[in-house]
């Protein structure tokens, strides 16, 4: 697994983030741990998987590359939005918006790091107004 440097947090996962990533970097079990990914397939933008569905895998046919933490599915949907909000806010033309997202995804990605060598130290989240933090 690849945690990525830039990962989004809701405040949830935030307080917890110790705990979180010391799972992940171990290859434990996390409860109540919702993981935004690279897609699966080139239709989709992001995947969202519950942590223990990654985890369960033993064998992988691709990478998955942690962009995003939260809760539950439905904080992993909103962080989803907060990226999606970014990007339309910027776009002159619509028919941009999946080139945009897909630029915006992959500065995500940008220096990522094996999970095995992540760190659990991390810079300071910035605030959302929508009061989810990201990172």
């Amino acid at each position: 697994m690849v945690l990525s440097p830039h990962v989004l947090m809701t405040e949830n996962i935030r307080n917890r983030q110790e705990e979180v990533f010391e799972s992940i970097h171990n290859n434990k079990p996390c409860n109540y741990v919702y993981c935004i990914t690279l897609p699966s397939c080139e239709s989709n933008l992001l995947d969202i998987h519950p942590y223990r569905e990654i985890y369960k895998r033993k064998e992988y046919d691709r990478p998955f590359v942690i962009l995003g933490l939260s809760e539950n599915r439905s904080g992993a949907v909103g962080l989803v939005t907060e990226m999606a909000d970014k990007v339309a806010k910027t776009l002159v033309n619509p028919e941009d918006f999946r080139t945009e997202f897909i630029k915006l995804r992959d500065s995500l990605v940008m220096e990522g790091e094996s999970i095995s060598s992540q760190s659990t130290a991390v810079s300071e989240p910035e605030e959302s107004s929508a009061g989810r933090n990201r990172r």
